[in-house]
């Protein structure tokens, strides 16, 4: 029923262009030591876009009641009464115990991946009289959304859900609005997993704790000289291996703002000053499935554990994994933590370095 799967080709004014310009340099712009939520960008989304009401929230497993119960990880929203909409909305999602969409919550369908996709307020009726959209039936008359269209993304990382972003209006959307947001779903998508990758070691004072967290090599460079402030195991590795030619690459790559090999974000520190985040992206296959072999029949992993080292590998976290694997996300930390014990390291991060430079 629903009127797009993806945005129709649509030629954006100059000034679109500027506007959306903003808004990718926003979300490529990750604070530290302050509030780093998502919290403007749903406001100048909407304002962007044109929509009276934007969104965006994230789901994560809920901390108590089992495995298979959600709650909200995060909830932004401008033109609603915010605590109006996460009172209606937050409730509705705890209680459910089976999807509650148009598309797998747990690990939406390819189709569904990182596609916008628009709905007129009758196709909305119509998806309401369905079990799979009990969220339209339930939540959306509670907070005013009657008569109105809806254009939205749910933006993943492979299987994984990171976020559900989009906005209503009661006139129908337009295909100026549906290109828009779906120019910013690259850069929406690289901020979200570099936001859930640190969302824990953000709060620590320590660079090198925070870039930890991270499953593949990453450092910190400083833009106006290229130099490494902080680099992790796994970074510290290939910098041994690959010397100053890597420091040349992340000193270009920091500079430049983008590079084919790594994912840059800038990272605004205490006083103003300018540094750069850099992810290095997944390796050759070939050479990935060469180095989990090797690592798995040294540390006699189990058929499972070499399935979830793989996937550690190419920096993926233990939602995603989860996702992939088809298993809970506690079942994957059970494994990760035996993998962790037979490869004699404490951090994923070590762990990635002990495969990639395994002999």
């Amino acid at each position: 029923m629903r009127s797009s799967s993806g945005p129709p080709p649509f030629a954006l004014e100059a000034r679109d262009l500027a506007r959306l310009r903003e808004l990718q340099t926003e979300l490529r712009t990750l604070p530290l030591e302050v509030d780093a939520s998502l919290a403007p960008f749903v406001r100048d989304m909407g304002e962007v876009l044109g929509l009276p009401r934007s969104c965006g929230y994230g789901l994560r497993q809920r901390l108590a009641g089992g495995d298979d119960g959600q709650e909200l990880s995060f909830a932004h929203t401008a033109g609603f009464d915010h605590e109006h909409f996460c009172a209606a909305f937050s409730p509705f999602v705890e209680r459910q115990t089976v999807n509650w969409a148009s598309y797998n919550i747990g690990a939406p369908e390819p189709e569904h991946r990182n596609q916008v996709v628009s709905y007129s307020a009758s196709e909305l009726e119509d998806l309401a009289a369905t079990a799979p959209s009990a969220v339209v039936a339930q939540v959306y008359p509670v907070i005013g959304l009657r008569g109105h269209g809806q254009v939205r993304v749910v933006v993943c990382d492979g299987p994984s859900l990171l976020g559900w972003f989009g906005g209503f209006q009661p006139a129908v959307v337009e295909p100026r609005q549906q290109a828009l947001l779906a120019a910013l779903v690259p850069d929406l998508r690289r901020r979200l997993v570099v936001q859930r990758a640190l969302e824990d070691a953000l709060r620590l004072p320590l660079l090198g704790v925070v870039l930890d967290a991270v499953g593949s090599a990453a450092l910190i460079v400083d833009r106006a000289t290229g130099r490494i402030r902080e680099a992790n195991a796994a970074a510290r590795a290939r910098m041994h291996d690959e010397g100053r030619v890597l420091r040349a690459e992340v000193a270009m790559a920091a500079a430049a703002g983008a590079h084919p090999a790594w994912e840059v974000t800038t990272l605004v520190l205490r006083g103003g000053a300018a540094a750069a985040l850099l992810i290095a992206k997944v390796t050759s296959r070939e050479r990935l499935t060469a180095h989990v072999s090797r690592a798995s029949k040294r540390w006699n992993l189990t058929a499972r554990q070499r399935q979830v080292l793989a996937e550690l590998a190419e920096g993926l976290p233990n939602r995603t994994v989860a996702a992939v694997l088809g298993v809970s996300e506690r079942t994957v930390e059970v494994h990760v933590t035996a993998v962790l014990e037979k490869a004699g390291v404490e951090s994923r991060a070590a762990l990635i370095a002990a495969v990639y430079t395994m002999d």
